[in-house]
Formats: structure tokens, sequence, C-alpha cells
């Protein structure tokens, strides 16, 4: 019997545990954590979520956190929960042998558009600078990543497939080393579960994510940094952050930095200054065609290839 893509579907309560999700109306936000990684985006992505919802709602644990953000989607009080088979047929194409992930317990959920978009973009945009080329690779013939104060590492389904398509799609490396770090394992990070998906969705990609403290230990060598939100302008220590992850890339490596705010990049050119490193500023193309928020993520990116002087793109920096 055919099914009508607008009838719910049942899903009982022993399929699922419930979580119950509350919903706070208010406007977007940006606040700063005494800590350097960047909490606000888990705090930003959790009340997009809720915003969505629209009301409190009793939801499977697991398959709100997937789908959370589906404008298809309904729910009730009780422990039983309504999902749309367009909604449920999305959910379940991502699990299974030759699917993303194995199993429920193995998904995790990806960044919302407001954060997600803008990263995708920040990609395109360097990669056509022409920046990303000529990247030193080790020995092996492995490009190595360095992403620090990663957080949740949501732009796990983003950066993973935008590298490989861009260096082991095109024979640019033998394969890909990604390390991202933070000081805190945030609760609800899915650490392990996104280095399996790395293992299994690129056979040639090795994902490490680990708890490090920027400001006491030395990143290892990388030829490429991916450094988003670097809260620049909370505290002193930022300065030997910045430092750490400059003098982790390599001669004719790439340092990649992404802020919201035009006070936090000039706070990193300041600490870059002093190791001889000029960074050249763009705003986020994104934000050429949507609105600037009160906290627009990644709306300023800073580029700088170390040890080399690098001559300016023809698109102009924005900011000096």
């Amino acid at each position: 019997m055919a099914v009508d893509a607008m009838a719910p579907v049942q899903v009982g309560p022993r399929a699922l545990a419930s979580v119950t999700v509350p919903v706070r109306q208010r406007q977007h936000q940006c606040w700063h954590q005494p800590s350097y990684h960047h909490h606000q985006n888990q705090q930003q992505h959790q009340h997009h979520l809720h915003h969505q919802l629209q009301l409190p709602v009793t939801v499977p644990a697991n398959l709100a956190l997937q789908h959370g953000n589906a404008a298809n989607r309904t729910a009730t009080r009780s422990t039983r929960t309504v999902i749309y088979p367009a909604t449920m047929h999305a959910f379940i194409s991502k699990i299974g042998p030759d699917a993303d992930f194995e199993s429920i317990e193995d998904s995790f959920l990806p960044p919302v558009d407001m954060w997600g978009e803008p990263y995708k973009a920040m990609l395109d945009f360097v990669a056509q600078l022409g920046v990303l080329e000529g990247l030193p690779l080790d020995r092996s013939g492995i490009l190595r990543v360095s992403v620090p104060f990663c957080a949740a590492f949501m732009e796990c389904q983003i950066l993973l497939p935008f590298l490989a398509q861009h260096f082991l799609e095109r024979r640019l490396a033998q394969g890909l080393y990604v390390l991202g770090t933070d000081a805190t394992i945030l609760k609800g990070a899915k650490w392990p579960q996104k280095e399996k998906y790395a293992q299994r969705k690129f056979s040639r990609c090795q994902l490490h994510l680990r708890q490090m403290d920027l400001t006491k230990n030395s990143l290892p060598e990388c030829a490429l940094t991916v450094a988003v939100h670097p809260e620049a302008t909370r505290d002193p220590v930022w300065e030997d952050i910045i430092a750490n992850l400059i003098r982790s890339t390599v001669p004719g490596g790439v340092v990649l930095v992404a802020t919201y705010f035009d006070v936090e990049v000039h706070a990193v050119q300041r600490y870059g200054a002093p190791l001889g490193v000029q960074f050249q500023v763009f705003e986020n193309p994104y934000y050429a065609s949507h609105s600037v928020e009160e906290s627009p993520s990644l709306r300023f990116l800073l580029v700088a290839r170390i040890g080399r002087k690098q001559p300016l793109p023809p698109v102009a920096s924005i900011l000096r």
C-alpha cells in the first residue's frame, strides 16, 4: 500500500530513547567563554534546533540530533514521536552497510546552515584563490592538516569531503592526516563517531581528534591550518595560541583563520606580525548574498602562506 508523504509514522518508545528538548524564543546572540574553544557555536546550534521546533516536545534522542532542523517533522509530548516519511527516509538512507554510518549510534549531526553554508563558501573561496595549490607533503606523500580549537568538529562532513575531492581525487596527495584539537572535550561532541566516519567514508584519510592545551603543548607540523573563530580579543593567552599554530605550519604551508568580527581580525594580524606573517583579509563571499547577523559565522577570512611572500590575488583584501 502506498504511503502518503504527509501521513505521520509512529515510532514506539522501545525503538529509540527519548529526550525533552526545551525551546527558548530569543534572538541569536554572540557571547564569549573564558576558554579559547568556540562553545558558542554549539550553543547557537542547539538554539537553532529549538527555534525551528517552535514548541516544547519530546523526541527520540538520536533522531532529534540527526534531523532536528528538518522542516517537515513534528512531535508530541508523549513517548511516541511523529515523524513524516520523507524525514525518516532521509535519516535511514544514511545508515547501513554502504552508507555514511553503520548504525544510529555511529551517526551525528551535520552543522546547521547558518554555520555550515559560510564554512562551505570559505573553502570554495580559498580554493579559487589558488592558495591550496602546491602545499608541501610529508615524506609519505601525506597532506597534514591541523584544525585547532575544533570544539565538536562540526565541520567533519564538510571539510573531509572537500579535502578528499581537492587533494585525493586530483592526485595532489597520497593521503590525508587531519588533526583536530581542543582544550576540552565537549559533552556530545561524538569525537569517536567522527573518527569512525572518516575511516569508513575515506579510505585514505585519517582523522584524529585530541584534547590539547595549545597554551602549553606545541602542535605537530602540518601543511594546512584551518582555524575557526579564535576568541583572540578575550585573553592574552591567544597571542601564544596563534603563534603556536603559525609555528606548526611548515614553510610553504597555509594558515587559514576565520573570525566573526573585525576586532578579532586585527588581533590575529597583530599576533602574527612578530613572526613575519602578514595575513591577507577577505570577507566571506557568503555574505555577498546573505544578511549579516548579529553574530555572523566565519565572516572574515585571514590567509597567509608561511615562509614565502604571497602576491595579492586579483580579489583585493578588504581590510588592512
